[in-house]
């Protein structure tokens, strides 16, 4: 297996360069990987010195910092045509900045705009979702009390789904006929973090005790906004973050029913940064599951980013990719592209997931996968016997 994942870095670089590259050293840390064996910086030279001996290794992601005299043109053009994943970085959200700062092959891509919020988190996160450090599937699961927050509820709901995130709220997204708990369950699980709306007597709703103990026991991460002069008592829950809100952050501060645009933006920003933290405390405690599964039976498991190789007699004999929420079919997809780099039969490769919570329907789905395709998935009980029966 080829190792490391690099960053090329184009066009008018200079000390913004300097911060992200500090920002993916934290985010890769963060996911409880060592960023100085995982994490390569490229310079348009190191580039330029594998092209010409007609090697460039993957993966790779290519930073280009839009710029008048469009510098380093040749090799943003070059990348764009080897299909490889470029973040275009101009000053403002307009047509005139795009045409004037980025050669006309890197225009096609997804911009980053200096003058919004965020987006060197955002550039960072894309980077690292391209790399399936994070995956792609933004999930954020609003917990609260619908008598007390349902308007600040859905003003996070419809700004989180603004900026790119699927916001899972009760009220939007269950839909008549179905089974609620099922459903909630199987959404919170889905989530890369949940954001907990404090009120004054959050801590009546059983619901919301239920959706705590469910995300305590998959290692989602929780952050709590709490309300002014609260008094929920949730001593119970271990909360990753809290964030007082004060009387000035409402609109309306006696009765506390809808945010400020500013404070809204204060939430996401942190959500946006707690999402890698949120997915990489989870990641490692799947690793640490399945590490101690594979010593039990005499297997030695090397630690990679998303996933473990297991060892027997010294060889590498199999590979499990550990999935942080719910497996779909592009995971199996993914894994099974990967193959030739692994260098082992489809048997030995399989996807690993906490089940518990899962909608009956999707496990069936899931089962029914496993019956047709030679990559499996693999919950808490499968997992021991696929274990067993390396050879």
């Amino acid at each position: 297996m080829d190792i490391g994942y690099r960053v090329l870095f184009l066009g008018s670089t200079g000390p913004e360069t300097t911060d992200i590259w500090r920002i993916l050293i934290e985010r890769v840390r963060e996911l409880g990987l060592d960023p100085h064996r995982w994490l390569l910086y490229w310079s348009v030279s190191d580039f330029q010195a594998h092209k010409a001996r007609g090697d460039v290794p993957l993966p790779l992601a290519v930073i280009y910092w839009g710029n008048p005299g469009f510098v380093d043109r040749e090799e943003i053009e070059d990348v764009a045509q080897r299909g490889l994943p470029v973040f275009p970085v101009v000053s403002s959200d307009d047509k005139d900045s795009i045409r004037k700062e980025l050669p006309s092959d890197c225009q096609g891509f997804q911009c980053s705009f200096r003058d919004q919020q965020d987006w060197q988190d955002r550039l960072v996160n894309g980077i690292l979702e391209t790399f399936s450090l994070l995956r792609d599937r933004r999930r954020i699961f609003i917990s609260y009390k619908r008598d007390e927050t349902s308007a600040v509820a859905h003003q996070l709901f419809d700004a989180l789904n603004g900026i790119g995130y699927r916001t899972f709220l009760d009220t939007a997204e269950i839909v008549p006929g179905h089974d609620f708990q099922t459903v909630l369950m199987h959404q919170l699980m889905d989530s890369d973090l949940l954001v907990l709306l404090d009120s004054p007597n959050l801590g009546r709703s059983d619901w919301v005790k239920k959706e705590l103990d469910q995300a305590e026991d998959h290692g989602i991460g929780i952050l709590r906004l709490t309300w002014p002069d609260n008094l929920s008592k949730l001593e119970n829950w271990v909360f990753w973050q809290t964030e007082n809100l004060p009387s000035s952050d409402f609109d309306d501060s006696e009765k506390l029913t809808r945010l400020v645009d500013g404070s809204i933006n204060r939430i996401l920003s942190k959500i946006e940064r707690m999402r890698t933290q949120a997915v990489g405390r989870r990641m490692i405690s799947l690793q640490g599951y399945c590490r101690d599964r594979a010593v039990s039976v005499g297997l030695v498991a090397l630690h990679f980013p998303n996933g473990l190789m297991l060892q027997k007699a010294g060889k590498p004999s199999a590979w499990l990719r550990l999935v942080a929420g719910v497996p779909v079919s592009l995971d199996f997809y993914q894994l099974y592209q990967s193959l030739p780099d692994l260098n082992l039969l489809p048997s030995r490769v399989s996807l690993f997931f906490n089940s518990s919570g899962i909608d009956p329907f999707w496990k069936g789905h899931l089962d029914w996968l496993n019956r047709e395709l030679p990559i499996l998935s693999l919950d808490q009980v499968a997992l021991e016997e696929w274990l067993r029966g390396i050879p």
